[in-house]
This record gives C-alpha cells, structure tokens and sequence, in this order.
C-alpha cells in the first residue's frame, strides 16, 4: 500500500522481486533501518518477505564529516524518499578496488535510470555536534553511484565509512541472501531492480492501521 500510493509499483510477475526501505530518523551512525524484499507467491496467492534490520539507508559518520578526507564539499549524497524505478542492476560494486570489490546490485549510465538524492553540506569537515539533516533543501537527479552492497566488517555496528550515500546491509549473510534472490529474478526476465524508501514514521502508521490492504506477509 506504502509503494502504490507513493506512485511505485509492485511487480507481480513470477518470480520477480520488489524493493522497499524503511528510513529510521535516528541519525547514530549505526544499522539502524529495515530492508523488506518481498514477491508474489504464484502457486497460493499471497506475497512473502525477507526482511533485515541491520541495514543502512543513510551514509556513515565518516564521510558525512570527512573524517576519510575524500568527501565532496557539497555534501554526501542521501537517497530521497520515494520511488526509484529501474535504478539498479547485477554489476560490480567498488570495481577499482581490490579488497572491497564485490557483487551487488549498482546503478550506471545508460543502463539503469537515474536516483534522486539530496545532499547534506553542512555537516562537510564539521567539528562539533554530528546532525545529519535527512530532509534537506538541495535535491539531484543523476548516477551518484549509490549502489545496494554489503558491509565489509560483520561484526562492526557502525556504518562509518561503509556508506558514502549507498544502501548497506551490516551481514555479509543478508546480503548474500538478497543477491541470491536478486540472481534468481534476474533469471526469470528481471534485469533492473527498482527501490522504493519511505519512512518509518509512515511505515509504523500504516503497519498499526486498521485498513485492509488484501495482503498477506509472511515474515521469514
């Protein structure tokens, strides 16, 4: 209900997979958003979910400040809430670098569409209190790169520098899960992924409401 009446869509062909963030507003650097993955079940009707709470909709501590040194000025990009349509494909995450070079799902130029994010720069080589402000006023359309991949420390609960804008999962065995679904659906015809992000404020609304929305979760 959250991704049609956001102006998404909700694919129900076999064995495709769909695609929704859920945004916490508590900016503590650590893994604190949920990731569901969900699909229709052909043989009974009903739609089933994966779901992980140790993800990461929002960039690290590190790169927000430019703590790494290698942040733009303008402000680390921040995936807006919303609907973002065909934005990714099975391709190399971090192809330059030959530790953390890996499998995932990424977004680029002539082959997916382009995501809209929004750009923090007040907090750029900042001192003082950390404040990272989700909402802000300056907005993009492009290919910032901000890819689905994984965590290289499984046992660190900081993002730190593992998100630069990108959408993380903390567990190399979440992810791991997520790319075999994802290979599986590219299998039966689904080459672009899209990503729906929303708010755990609007999420927590819906989830507690008393309309019937004629869907059935199984949560695993």
């Amino acid at each position: 209900k959250i991704v049609r009446d956001g102006g998404g869509e909700v694919f129900e062909e076999e064995g495709y997979i769909n695609f929704c963030g859920v945004r916490n507003n508590v900016t503590d650097d650590t893994f604190n958003d949920t990731l569901y993955i969900y699909w229709k079940d052909v043989i009974d009707g009903t739609f089933k979910c994966v779901k992980t709470d140790a993800f990461t909709t929002k960039p690290g501590k590190k790169v927000i400040l430019n703590e790494n040194g290698e942040s733009v000025s303008k402000g680390v990009a921040i995936v807006k809430e919303g609907w973002h349509k065909n934005c990714w494909y099975i391709g190399v995450h971090n192809p330059e670098s030959d530790k953390n070079k890996h499998l995932a799902l990424r977004q680029d130029v002539g082959v997916t569409e382009p995501m809209t994010i929004t750009r923090d720069k007040t907090q750029y080589g900042n001192t003082g209190k950390y404040e990272l402000r989700i909402f802000s006023d300056t907005t993009e359309v492009g290919y910032p790169y901000t890819n689905m991949h994984r965590s290289g420390d499984t046992q660190g609960y900081k993002v730190n520098g593992w998100s630069a804008g990108c959408q993380v999962f903390q567990y190399m065995s979440d992810f791991d899960e997520m790319m075999e679904l994802a290979k599986k659906a590219d299998g039966k015809g689904q080459k672009k992924f899209s990503y729906y992000l929303t708010n755990k404020n609007i999420f927590d609304n819906i989830e507690n409401s008393d309309e019937d929305t004629n869907v059935i979760y199984d949560y695993e």
